[in-house]
Parts: C-alpha cells; structure tokens; sequence
C-alpha cells in the first residue's frame, strides 16, 4: 500500500496517498495489532511461539511479519513485549545470524 502512491500521476498520487493512509490505518494496523496479540498471548514460561522449549515452524513463519510489524509500527515494541522479547531471543540464533548476513 505504501509504494501504489509513488507509482501513479501526480495528481492522482494525492488521492491515493490518502487512501493508502487510511487503509493502513483501518485495516493493516488493527490486524497487526490482532496477530501480535494472540502471539503476546502465549506463556511466557516458554521460550517460543508455540509453547515449546524448541523452534517451530510457528516461529519460522513468524519471523518477518514480526520484524515488519515492529519496524513499520514502533509503538508495538512497548505494548508487546513478549513479542518483542521473542523477536530478540530468535534473531540471537546462530543460523539466524547466518541469514541475514546473506
């Protein structure tokens, strides 16, 4: 939604800048808000996403809409620190580093 007003005439780009805005607002961000609290949910007495003491496909897949979401929307850093602490405690993995550095 970000990249649709930079790719359209200018005086269209105006509109669609507003839609975009209010989309993000509307939309993205309430069901962002809905994921990362289901995950915030979880025990913290476990050390991943699916109550495990090991990583998951659950933690696999959740890696980058959880790092998107924190970096789009650093307001979530505080109000889910649980996912946050989560995001911290996988992306210190060995083979995570790896990733990145690719």
């Amino acid at each position: 939604m970000r990249i649709l007003p930079t790719r359209v005439p200018w005086p269209i780009s105006i509109i669609a800048r507003m839609i975009s805005a209010k989309t993000q607002d509307r939309h993205v961000q309430p069901r962002l808000e809905r994921y990362l609290s289901l995950a915030d949910a979880a025990p913290s007495k476990h050390e991943y996403l699916a109550g495990s003491s090991a990583l998951t496909a659950a933690d696999i897949t959740s890696i980058y809409p959880m790092d998107a979401a924190f970096y789009r929307y650093p307001c979530f850093r505080k109000k889910f620190p649980y996912c946050q602490a989560w995001l911290e405690r996988v992306s210190q993995r060995p083979n995570f580093e790896k990733l990145w550095r690719k």
